[in-house]
């Protein structure tokens, strides 16, 4: 289940401070690695950055009981690449153009699920969707999402999706449905980056899967639900900026997102609800549900035990 989450404003870039005593020192490595441009500099960079990234999956992907799976420098080399593609605009145009985004999805999908309810890897985890979202910005990259991902059986088991058959847009799509519901609330302050990396892809997405869909679909039942509205008074932004997607996909890619607009038909009554959705109406469905828990846990209560006999049995 979703849990409440606190609204939080776009990532800190890194840029460089002023002590008080006038201009900042100019950080000249910063400046001339903005001004990198050769192809073969940009690939020296990646493979690089790729190899050592690659290191902990590689391990999961084939680790005995027992066995450690080392993050050592990962951190190092995300900030990295972070930096990379903010000062740098050619290194993010490269990162795109060349499909080596693909990898890097994957990358930063692998740490922040594997590591997603680590308290001493969350720093790293918010980094990796810092870094989707500032990806997500380029429209090259909302469009080249709709590339089909055939390396799925190859991926660690812990991102690893059962009868997977789709695009990197689905598989991104289906994994930030994974880190909002299974992180246990460790990651509520960055639901809001997650939701802008989804507003961000709308206009480009195609022929998203039932799959896919069906994950859009769930995170609006429970972000439209009254105990989840009225258990934060920043929620109904994260509701807002779900319903902006989905209406960015309808107005762009309406004729080829069928599953979509079918699921939406399916569930029309939520959608309905939430148009007549108020304060006091919420309140009330709270309240409903608390006395049908009750009735439920009485319930159990009572067939508990025989199922229990039956078992013995």
């Amino acid at each position: 289940m979703l849990r409440q989450a606190n609204r939080s404003d776009a990532p800190l870039f890194i840029t460089e401070y002023k002590d008080g005593r006038g201009a900042p020192p100019k950080n000249y490595y910063r400046h001339y690695f903005g001004r990198l441009h050769r192809p073969q500099d940009f690939q020296f960079l990646v493979e690089g950055m790729t190899r050592i990234l690659n290191q902990p999956m590689q391990v999961t992907s084939s680790y005995l009981p027992g066995s450690q799976k080392s993050v050592k420098w990962a951190p190092e080399m995300l900030m990295l690449f972070w930096e990379a593609l903010q000062c740098n605009k050619r290194f993010r145009a490269f990162i795109i153009e060349s499909n080596r985004s693909h990898d890097f999805i994957i990358l930063c999908l692998f740490y922040a699920t594997e590591y997603r309810n680590d308290p001493s890897k969350q720093g790293m985890v918010k980094m990796c969707i810092f870094i989707l979202q500032t990806l997500s910005v380029e429209e090259s990259f909302g469009k080249r999402l709709n590339m089909k991902f055939e390396a799925q059986d190859t991926l660690p088991t812990s991102i690893r999706i059962a009868g997977f058959r789709g695009t990197y847009a689905d598989y991104l799509i289906i994994s930030i449905h994974t880190l909002m519901t299974s992180s246990k609330g460790k990651l509520d302050a960055v639901y809001p980056a997650l939701m802008a990396i989804l507003k961000n892809i709308g206009a480009y997405v195609e022929r998203l899967s039932s799959a896919a869909c069906s994950k859009v679909l769930q995170l609006f039942a429970s972000m439209s639900s009254p105990s989840f509205l009225l258990a934060n008074e920043s929620n109904n932004y994260l509701l807002s900026a779900l319903l902006e997607f989905i209406n960015v996909v309808l107005e762009h890619q309406f004729t080829r997102n069928p599953f979509l607009v079918y699921g939406i038909l399916k569930t029309r009554k939520k959608f309905e609800a939430l148009r007549t959705f108020t304060l006091e109406s919420g309140q009330q469905e709270i309240e409903r549900q608390n006395q049908l828990k009750k009735a439920a846990s009485s319930n159990d209560g009572l067939t508990g035990s025989a199922s229990h006999s039956m078992e013995d049995l």
